[in-house]
């Protein structure tokens, strides 16, 4: 879809269309980028309602407007083309805004223009089946203030096509309950956040660019059901700090569905949560909600999840009224690659190389902050754990545990079967393989390197011989297999070094 300038149009078919439409040239607007033109245009957006018409048409030219314009209902407001016709806005709050704010307007259509402004640009608070055409809103700098579009208390079924947003606080603003939006091959340049939906429904945003600001797409919602069935499909990111961003207070941004968007540079994506109760899933059991991402390049980590305040977690996946019957929370099944539920890829330009892969069977527990880095797992928070299957009393099948900085606490590895690796590092950082009640039986040192078996130590078979070390003669004490050597610590001249010579028991020990 290609927009032509409909105002040349207009113009240009004076006879076929006479009184079809108000210029604002017949209202006394100069256009000439000197005169104040404020007073003349919204003469002539009154006079529409005054002829029974409902288009404004703006002729090329520099409209200097120092307050806000007000509109009403059934009104179209056409220009030259977003290089030609440009409304410079000169004054504070929205350059137009409905008339009546907290009543419902319908069919209120912008096309072909270009609105400069130091604030904001245009308010369809409560606005219901409006549609903006090749238009284009210039701020000043992204401030936190400035917002081009604003969709805000309900505003339904708008429409925005081939519209730009650059250099603004926020591009488009689409709040409270403002549902079913649509952007179409729209861009943000250089906004703080391009498109920024909160607590508003089934928001479409379809091949954008978004492009060299500080958050592409921002999606969140404040309590449960709000934010849902939003889609961010086939768009362009690039230059931002994060492309597309998902959380908020309490987060319950459900069935978001993102896909075959190109993410030139940036991180990708961002689930954040600045509440004790994030849930990005249904807080309920059934139906649980879900969130499709596909085709994510970036320069950046593809996702990175964090929580703002303290206590806060991560992600939580919370399923109400579990019982007979009811379905896993999250399940990981078959996949791209065989056998592996989770796997991740990465483009070498030519084809796909397998990094990494989760296959979970069992439990899977997070504590505290992990990151994903070139090592495998970075734990940034000394108390971090990572667990797969069951605690160390219940025999895991893998758990670490890492301890406490400044060597205050333990770090686990715990293995199948009876034994566990301890990082006992309130001891030197040393090593050990612990039997089932936690006695050191094999010790390896980090100062000065050293091995120590508690027992000893065994060569060749499980009846092979044994090096010891011990108090007192090991004979009728030792037991021990022939060529076994036993070193006695408080030993003398003539019996500190032992052999086992003969026999199977306790006897055959000859000092040298």
């Amino acid at each position: 879809m290609i927009c032509t300038p409909i105002c040349e149009e207009l113009i240009a078919q004076p006879k076929r269309l006479s009184g079809a439409f108000v210029n604002v040239r017949e209202c006394g607007a100069e256009g000439d980028g000197v005169a104040d033109d404020t007073e003349a245009v919204q003469r002539a957006i009154d006079a529409l309602s005054e002829r029974g018409v409902n288009t404004l048409v703006f002729p090329p030219g520099l409209y200097i407007v120092t307050e806000t314009l007000l509109y009403h209902g059934d009104i179209r407001l056409f220009g030259s083309g977003a290089q030609s016709t440009v409304i410079d806005f000169r004054g504070t709050g929205f350059a137009f805004a409905p008339k009546t704010p907290n009543e419902r307007v319908f069919n209120v259509c912008f096309a072909d223009l270009q609105i400069n402004t130091i604030s904001s640009g245009i308010d369809l608070t409560n606005a219901t089946l409006a549609r903006c055409d090749n238009v284009a809103v210039f701020g000043q700098g992204h401030t936190e203030g400035g917002v081009g579009i604003k969709l805000d208390t309900g505003a339904l079924y708008n429409a925005f096509y081939h519209c730009r947003c650059l250099s603004i606080g926020v591009g488009w603003s689409v709040s409270n309950g403002s549902n079913d939006a649509h952007f179409y091959d729209c861009r943000a340049t250089a906004c703080s956040v391009g498109i920024d939906i909160v607590d508003s429904n089934h928001v479409v945003v379809d091949v954008c660019a978004i492009e060299s600001g500080v958050t592409g797409v921002r999606v969140r919602a404040t309590s449960n059901a709000l934010s849902d069935g939003c889609l961010i499909r086939g768009n362009r990111f690039e230059g931002n700090h994060v492309n597309v961003v998902v959380g908020g207070a309490t987060a319950n941004v459900r069935d978001l569905n993102v896909q075959h968007n190109h993410h030139v540079t940036g991180q990708a994506y961002h689930w954040v949560f600045d509440s004790t109760r994030p849930c990005v899933f249904g807080d309920t059991g059934v139906p649980l909600a879900q969130i499709h991402v596909e085709s994510a390049m970036a320069t950046g980590p593809c996702f990175a999840f964090s929580a703002t305040t303290a206590g806060a977690s991560v992600m939580r996946l919370r399923q109400a009224n579990v019982g007979s019957g009811s379905p896993p929370i999250l399940e990981l099944s078959g996949g791209r690659s065989t056998s592996k539920a989770f796997a991740v890829f990465e483009w070498d330009g030519t084809q796909d190389t397998e990094r990494a892969y989760l296959t979970v069977g069992g439990a899977l527990s997070v504590d505290s902050q992990i990151l994903h880095g070139a090592g495998g797992l970075t734990f940034t928070n000394p108390s971090a754990k990572i667990r797969l299957g069951t605690n160390v009393s219940g025999n895991a099948g893998l758990e670490f545990e890492k301890g406490y900085a400044n060597n205050q606490s333990w770090g686990v590895w715990s293995i199948l079967g009876t034994y566990q690796w301890i990082g006992q590092h309130d001891s030197g950082e040393n090593w050990n393989l612990l039997d089932s009640t936690a006695n050191v039986v094999f010790q390896l040192q980090r100062t000065g390197g050293y091995v120590r078996a508690s027992k000893g130590i065994r060569l060749g078979p499980t009846d092979g011989p044994l090096i010891l070390s011990g108090l007192g003669s090991p004979n009728g004490v030792v037991a021990a297999g022939v060529g076994s050597l036993y070193t006695q610590r408080d030993g003398g001249p003539g019996a500190t070094l032992w052999v086992k010579e003969s026999g199977t028991g306790t006897e055959g020990w000859s000092a040298k």
